[in-house]
């Protein structure tokens, strides 16, 4: 069986000296937009006793049209009307978004199939869309893929369960698991480290087989402290979408106080070999960081020098993947690369850290192959209860770090965007290096209030967007890649069962010449 990855949208570009252009100019070249999305919000952190925790969905449409949100479980169907070139939200409450709710006290339901209770977003036209939980002092958001980008095969980044920090708590490394398709079977096969366990008892190297329908979600959680699901691994027969984070991470582990982290996670079939982590605004030490392999006897360099050689997934920490602070000493940006595939997810510590005003947040990275030419996005607080800083770290190619004259910031008005150049636009102020090779650099870039924005350039560019208030957090990827790798044309792999039982099966993915989503 094959699944084809069609051309959504090709729209030329207008010469970007432009200074006003329509979003229709521009969207087609976004490679994170869809018009069919699925995903599921994992439990947050609820003390309760506030009215105003919800699940925030942001949906930005370059065209005026109608924008469903439905969760077929539960019996919930709203349609709003999007203006062109704005963002309409969904607030729904935490017992209809997510799978399953959970105060602190309590332990998390055994592994188990929430029928119908993933959330489905759908457009007429390609829209991009941002999850966002917003309780009391925790928070945390994703970059949703569309049906079309997501994969059959994914490796779980998550952070420890650390409820023995907090007596009488339970805190646990999360995930969802989304079905796009009926009778899809999937494979979960737990990582962790020694001590992970999971609710409905699987222990590392153990497998559970799931058979889902659409809009189903399968919702796995830690049950031991300091247990941990990174690691893992999910393989399906049909594509999946997979959510993962923590009810409410200590990160480090050793450090107060937690928050809840949230991310959507990209398939192993766009795995890339070299990841820019980029210091956050005003921290003084460098975040954490997990590293995962694809293959056996993978070497992965910091800054070109080795820092391990991890094998394959499923495994655990120190096995097949790496745990660590991405460098000592003051914070830096730096450039983690392998000679095989990896995967990379950067975690922001807690504000104990450093006494630096921010908080936990999970943020998957994308790497260098998977860059783009154009990114928007709205700041989660464009309908209130924003956040105190928003900030984008830019990415950029250069000589000498100087902004290109084509890097261009862009603030979405209505039927057109207004761009300047981002030196312009904040300072001229030269980049500063990530990496040795003097090809990369990176621009940090305050935010103008609440809204919706764009950047643009010529060359390929990466881009993540986070902000802080005081323990508050969030961040997404900006410039989100799902282009297969491979050769060029349209066709994503093919995949084969090779043996199934009652309790797992062995699936072939076949290249298949595959790469070239074209957006």
């Amino acid at each position: 069986m094959k699944r084809l990855f069609l051309v959504l949208l090709m729209l030329a570009m207008t010469p970007l000296s432009s200074k006003a252009q329509t979003v229709d100019d521009f969207f087609g070249d976004m490679n994170n937009s869809g018009r069919d999305f699925w995903f599921s919000f994992p439990a947050c952190y609820d003390q309760g006793g506030s009215s105003d925790n919800s699940c925030r969905v942001y949906v930005y449409s370059p065209v005026e049209q109608d924008i469903t949100l439905e969760i077929p479980g539960r019996g919930i169907l709203e349609v709003k009307t999007a203006e062109a070139q704005s963002v309409v939200e969904f607030k729904l409450g935490p017992a209809l978004a997510q799978a399953y709710t959970k105060l602190p006290n309590q332990d998390p339901p055994v592994d188990q199939k929430w029928i119908g209770a993933a959330i489905n977003v759908r457009a007429e036209t390609p829209v991009c869309l941002q999850g966002v939980t917003r309780f009391n002092y925790t928070s945390d958001g994703f970059t949703a893929l569309p049906t079309h980008a997501l994969g059959l095969e994914y490796v779980v980044s998550s952070y420890a369960d650390m409820s023995g920090m907090y007596a009488g708590l339970r805190l646990p490394s999360e995930l969802c698991i989304v079905a796009v398709e009926d009778n899809t079977t999937v494979q979960f096969t737990l990582g962790g480290n020694s001590v992970t366990q999971t609710a409905g008892g699987l222990t590392p190297g153990q497998t559970a087989v799931i058979v889902l329908n659409k809009g189903d979600v399968y919702a796995v959680s830690t049950i031991t402290d300091e247990g941990d699901l990174s690691g893992s691994k999910v393989v399906a027969n049909k594509p999946i979408g997979i959510v993962s984070g923590n009810q409410c991470a200590n990160i480090p582990t050793v450090m107060r106080w937690c928050d809840y982290i949230v991310e959507m996670q990209s398939p192993v079939e766009v795995w890339g070999t070299e990841y820019h982590v980029t210091k956050m605004h005003g921290r003084k030490k460098n975040s954490m960081i997990k590293v995962y392999a694809k293959e056996d006897n993978t070497t992965v360099y910091r800054n070109g020098e080795v820092i391990g050689t991890l094998d394959a997934m499923p495994g655990v920490e120190d096995v097949s993947f790496l745990h660590m602070r991405v460098a000592s000493g003051d914070a830096e940006h730096y450039t983690i690369s392998a000679d095989k595939p990896i995967y990379v997810t950067q975690f922001n510590p807690g504000q104990e850290d450093d006494n630096v005003v921010s908080d936990p947040f999970q943020l998957d990275l994308y790497s260098t192959q998977q860059y783009g030419k154009i990114a928007a996005f709205a700041t989660p607080g464009i309908s209130g209860n924003g956040f105190s800083s928003n900030y984008v770290n830019l990415t950029f190619q250069s000589t000498n770090g100087s902004i290109p004259a084509d890097l261009e910031f862009g603030i979405v008005n209505s039927n057109s965007v207004d761009w300047e150049p981002v030196a312009d636009a904040f300072n001229s102020l030269p980049g500063e290096a990530i990496g040795t090779d003097g090809v990369w650099w990176v621009k940090e870039v305050l935010l103008p209030g609440d809204g919706v924005y764009a950047f643009r350039c010529e060359t390929d560019f990466g881009a993540v967007s986070y902000g802080f208030s005081n323990y508050d957090s969030y961040a997404f990827p900006t410039v989100v890649g799902t282009t297969w790798q491979g050769t060029d044309d349209n066709n994503a792999p093919e995949y084969t069962i090779l043996s199934q039982t009652a309790d797992e099966f062995q699936l072939e993915i076949s290249d298949n010449g595959a790469a070239g989503l074209a957006f």
